[in-house]
């Protein structure tokens, strides 16, 4: 009994160091679940996010879960090509139902009516639910390649901030992404005009300019300003009805009989 005690220390503290270090690297997360992701919530996280939600939503509604145009709005998207993961988005849909992620991916600048758009996402959502939206940013970026590829209008951060108010939710945080991409989006596709993102510079964006882009936004994480925005909200948790009371009658004071003044002599 012992020499197996002595020989089960050893798996016992690695195991003890790898939970004190996922705690480490992952306990901000724990600390508000239905608000913080690693990373931000962009990129992979974001996307994975959108699928755990994407895989229950389908097979509630009896739509086809391997195809969306929920994503790259109109022409939709096969899922069947990404890293899809219905397995757990249907192991864990208790869980999604119950927190109600939404993830809004590249998608609201294609709609018209965007307004009525996120009263929708919200009316999907339960009380205290996250609504996330990545999409263009700056007004005055918009060019001709916003229009070819359906985009109705570029965001500004007080018309998103104002949207996400009326539609019933709480703004978590409101901020520019890609301040590099600004001064070559501009240039490229405002002054000279260009109709398309071809292979070429897709290809120069990522390899030179994204890393670039990454750096300055760990170090400034709320530029000025940005090529993107991401806005996080929460939809605002059910208030439980308030008992109105009867308030008691406050007493009414008589008046005061002061008496006749004496006559004068």
């Amino acid at each position: 009994m012992p020499d197996r005690l002595r020989r089960a220390v050893v798996p016992v503290l690695v195991l003890a160091g790898c939970l004190a270090l996922a705690v480490w690297l992952l306990g901000a997360t724990w600390s508000a679940p239905t608000t913080w992701t690693l990373g931000g919530g962009l990129g992979d996280p974001g996307v994975f996010i959108w699928f755990l939600r994407w895989t229950p939503f389908a097979a509630g509604r009896h739509i086809s879960p391997f195809w969306s145009d929920w994503l790259n709005h109109p022409d939709g998207v096969n899922l069947m090509w990404n890293t899809w993961v219905p397995l757990p988005g249907l192991l864990l849909a208790p869980l999604t139902h119950a927190f109600g992620p939404v993830l809004s991916l590249n998608v609201l600048e294609h709609i018209e009516d965007d307004a009525t758009e996120l009263r929708l996402a919200a009316t999907a959502l339960r009380p205290g639910g996250t609504l996330l939206v990545f999409g263009p940013a700056l007004e005055w970026l918009y060019s001709e390649l916003d229009h070819n590829a359906g985009h109705y209008r570029r965001y500004a951060l007080g018309r998103l901030r104002r949207l996400a108010r009326a539609a019933g939710f709480e703004v978590l945080s409101l901020h520019y992404f890609d301040a590099v991409g600004v001064v070559p989006y501009f240039v490229a596709y405002r002054l000279l005009r260009r109709p398309a993102i071809s292979g070429s510079t897709l290809w120069g964006y990522d390899r030179l300019l994204v890393p670039v882009s990454r750096l300055l936004q760990r170090a400034l994480p709320r530029p000025p300003l940005g090529k993107n925005v991401v806005l996080v909200a929460r939809k605002a948790p059910r208030t439980p009805p308030t008992h109105r009371g009867t308030t008691p009658a406050v007493p009414r004071t008589p008046p005061i009989d002061r008496g006749t003044p004496p006559a004068g002599r």
